[in-house]
Order: structure tokens, then sequence, then C-alpha cells
């Protein structure tokens, strides 16, 4: 009998798969797309990720040390970290690794299974699929199930464990370029209203332009890419842009009777970058712990699960909720307020307080976000916004 089944061969799903395999654990993972790791996502990550999961096997296209910032009112603010604190890589390559690695370790991977519906039982767990192409439905049965989905997956309430209510879009599009060689961000209403826009150089005359917005982003971002076809810095947009899901707070629970859930589809999501790769490689860590242990004690009860759910928010916890706060008040500032607060910070040195500080990380935010709120600059403008941070519930999911 199968051990695990694993749907989604995002890196959460490739990570438990590859732990669980080298444990001895028979582990099939159910993946619908060609390509694994075929998703739509920029690929950044910070030094720490890849020092710990992607040394020998991502493509690092470019190293990360500073960005510009361009405020609402065109006004541009560089900002120089003075050392690289984050990688642009191959994402689909780096993805496809990491399931290469779990093969080797002894993962199955039927190729191009599309998961039509999830049966949790007593006895176990059965997962219906159909192949690309296929009229005929196969089930995998066994005896405990991840569901490393991504969001929205509709398996969640299935399995009884809820939804993601706070979220946001993201649209992307790879174009050709001019003289881009550093990371350009784009602030204010105008592109991307509470949250931000970005051109990220992958190859040589090559970037990913792109944007988060809680409505309507594909429009926003054809405005964006008109004014940097004006600027000279976008040349042709080969392809049309994708659009996807972001995650804002956790899944009010991540387990359940013989059931698991991690990465994205678990709203384990940075809320301030809307990154996800370092923090499901983490919790894909936790939750193969969980279940090999589990399934050496032959008890896969809920209860028995829930240490997963101890040990990710034991860790990610803190994190996930400041950001989740610090998010919601930077939606609920006008363009002056962007502008002030971002040019306050690029010319009165905070961002060097940032650099110098030990905890600096392009991975982890709470503690340089409760450290800026402390500066009597930053603070002028956020005091408005106290009555907005009380009324916001984080709830069971933090």
């Amino acid at each position: 009998m199968i051990d695990v089944v694993i749907v989604g061969a995002g890196p959460a799903g490739n990570g438990a798969a590859c732990t669980l395999a080298g444990l001895g654990h028979r582990v099939v993972v159910l993946e619908s797309r060609d390509r694994i790791g075929d998703k739509l996502c920029t690929g950044i990550v910070g030094t720490d990720c890849l020092k710990r999961y992607g040394t020998s096997n991502a493509t690092v296209f470019r190293e990360v040390g500073a960005a510009t910032f361009v405020l609402p009112s065109g006004k541009t603010i560089r900002i120089d970290m003075g050392r690289p604190y984050a990688h642009v890589i191959d994402r689909v390559g780096f993805v496809a690794s990491l399931a290469r690695e779990a093969q080797e370790a002894g993962a199955e991977y039927p190729p191009n299974r599309k998961v039509t519906g999830v049966e949790v039982g007593q006895r176990g767990v059965t997962v219906r699929t159909v192949a690309n192409g296929a009229s005929k439905e196969e089930a995998f049965t066994a005896k405990a199930l991840i569901l490393a989905s991504g969001f929205g997956s509709k398996f969640t309430r299935s399995a009884g464990l809820g939804s993601i209510g706070d979220f946001v879009l993201g649209v992307q599009v790879e174009v050709t370029t001019d003289g881009v060689e550093e990371t350009e961000l784009y602030l204010g209403e105008q592109y991307a209203p509470g949250f931000f826009g970005w051109m990220v150089p992958t190859l040589e005359g090559r970037a990913l332009v792109g944007l988060l917005a809680r409505r309507d982003p594909v429009t926003n971002l054809k405005t964006l890419i008109s004014n940097l076809r004006s600027q000279h810095k976008v040349l042709a947009v080969p392809r049309k842009p994708n659009k996807w899901g972001i995650p804002l707070r956790p899944l009010p629970r991540t387990y359940g009777e013989r059931v698991l859930v991690v990465g994205d589809a678990a709203g384990q999501v940075k809320p301030t970058t809307g990154g996800g790769i370092y923090y499901s490689l983490l919790c894909a860590e936790m939750v193969a712990e969980t279940l090999h242990s589990a399934l050496e004690q032959d008890d896969l009860s809920a209860r028995y699960l829930s240490q997963y759910e101890r040990l990710w928010k034991d860790r990610l916890g803190r994190e996930l909720r400041v950001g989740f706060y610090a998010r919601h008040m930077y939606e609920a500032l006008g363009d002056s307020q962007v502008e002030f607060l971002v040019d306050t910070i690029g010319h009165n040195g905070i961002h060097r307080d940032i650099v110098d500080d030990r905890l600096s990380s392009f991975d982890w935010h709470a503690d340089l976000i409760l450290k800026g709120v402390k500066h009597q600059a930053i603070r002028s403008v956020i005091e408005p916004l106290k009555s907005l941070v009380s009324s916001l519930h984080w709830g069971r999911e933090g």
C-alpha cells in the first residue's frame, strides 16, 4: 500500500516527497502539469534559502543587492543593501531538480495526473485522478495525504479544513529589455493600489514585469508596461501575461484525519511580498517529520498530526502575523503617505539601520518591521492607522 500520496509537485510537494522517500516510505506525487515546476513565479529567493536548498541545483540568473523604488510622483530612490541579499533563479529548473532528487530517493511520479477528487476514510485516503487525454479515472489509495496543491485548492474544503479568505492577485509577463540591470519596484495607485509592481532582470535582455493588486491586475499591468515602453525600458512583450492568486494569511487549519496541508495551499507565504518558496520548503521538512513519526507510530489521527501545525507556527507564526498587519497598514496608505514613507526611509538613513542589523534578511521581516515602526518619522505616518490594526482579526490562522 502507498504510505503517502502528495498532490502537487511544487517546492513543498517535492521537498516532502524527497524526505519521506529517503526515510523509506512509499510516496506517490500527483501533478497535472506536463513540465514539473512550470508555474508562474518571479523566482527571487534569499541567500538563506539558496544556501540551504539550492546551492548545487539552482541556476542563478542574477544577484540582488540593490533596488530602485519608483514613487507615485515618479521620483526614484535607489536603496543599496551593500551586499547580495537575494538571487533571481530559474524557478522552473529549480523545482524540477527537487523532483528529480525525490525520484532518486524513491518517490513515484505518475505523469500528468489531474486530481478530480479526494476522499478521507477511517482506513485510508483515496485520491481520484485522470491522466491528460484520458477519460477513465484512476484511484490511488494511501495511508495519508499531503495537499501541496497551491493556493485556491478545492481539496482543502473537501477535507474539512476550510479555505483562505484573504488573498491578492498577481500578474506577470516576460519582456525583452534594453539596459535594465537592477530590480525596479513601482509604488502607488496608478499601478498597484496598496501593493507594488516590479521589473526584475533575468537573462541578458530579458526581464519579468508584474504586480500585485486586489482587483483588475491585468489592466494595471498594461498601464505599467505602457509607461515602461515610453521610457524604452521594455522593447517587446512576446507572450500574454499570466495571473495567479497569492494567500495573505494561513488556512484556518492545516491538519486533519490522515491529511496535512503545506505551502501555498496552507497560506505559508510572506504577506509582505507574496514570496513562498523558502517557507514552503521549510514547512515541507516539518510535514515530512510529522508524517514519518505518525507512520512509525501507526497513528494518523488529527490529534497526532496537529503537532505539524504547532511546528510551523512556532517557526513562522510571528512572521506571518506581523507581516499580515504590516500589509494591511500599507494598503491603507494613500500615495502621498507612501511617498513620504519611502522617501524618509531612503534619505534619513533608516535603510542603513536595516542593512547593519544582524537580523536583516530577505525572508525574515518581523523584527525589521517592528524596529521600523518605532522610528519617529515612520510612526508619524502609521499612528493614525492604529484603529485599523485593532479592527483586524488574525484569529486561529495565527
